[in-house]
């Protein structure tokens, strides 16, 4: 979700949550900074992306619902194929970009930025018997210097995911993880899960 959609959502909403620990920190008087409206909405938790998910009548995706929607149920590791290959998805970004700068990037879906803008929130919470974890896919632009962030930098595969422990919003609102949602519907005809030709 962009942060124009986002500033939507709160225009229609008046959603405002109850932690507002760096709730939407890059915006700025309250809206996307300027020229960045396209790019992926940040600095929200994972509640904030379930509250626009609910709002506008969808859901985060699964972990395998993300995976599926990468292509990556054929044995791809990227959206595009087995390689990483240079323009399909920001590889030295020093920050984020528009979600349809990378269209060679796209699944066999047609789906854009799954790898290296910014993480994503998935469903659902899970306990991992220490924590309560959300895991997030698809890699960011960032690159941390070594050893200074548990958190894989860079775009990442489609099966690789990492566990994000909630500690609190303040904590889980970060510059570089952000979401999409997704659409379900138990009598979409077969034909809505095939690829589309290259």
């Amino acid at each position: 979700m962009t942060n124009a959609q986002f500033a939507r959502f709160l225009e229609a909403s008046s959603y405002t949550p109850k932690d507002g620990s760096e709730f939407l920190a890059h915006f700025v008087d309250g809206r996307p900074p300027r020229g960045e409206e396209n790019h992926p909405v940040v600095y929200v938790s994972h509640q904030d992306a379930l509250a626009y998910a609910h709002w506008a009548g969808k859901s985060l995706p699964t972990e395998e619902e993300w995976f599926l929607a990468a292509g990556g149920a054929d044995g791809r590791r990227w959206p595009w194929g087995k390689a990483m290959e240079p323009g399909r998805c920001p590889t030295d970004a020093t920050g984020s970009a528009a979600v349809d700068a990378f269209p060679r990037g796209a699944s066999p879906f047609g789906v854009q930025d799954l790898v290296g803008n910014v993480w994503q929130w998935t469903e659902p919470v899970v306990d991992n018997g220490r924590h309560l974890v959300v895991y997030v896919r698809g890699g960011s632009w960032y690159h941390p210097p070594r050893g200074a962030w548990w958190v894989r930098g860079g775009p990442r595969p489609v099966d690789d995911s990492v566990p994000l422990p909630l500690f609190g919003p303040g904590m889980n609102r970060l510059a570089t993880v952000g979401f999409r949602c997704v659409v379900r519907s138990a009598d979409a005809p077969d034909a809505a899960l095939e690829p589309r030709a290259p």
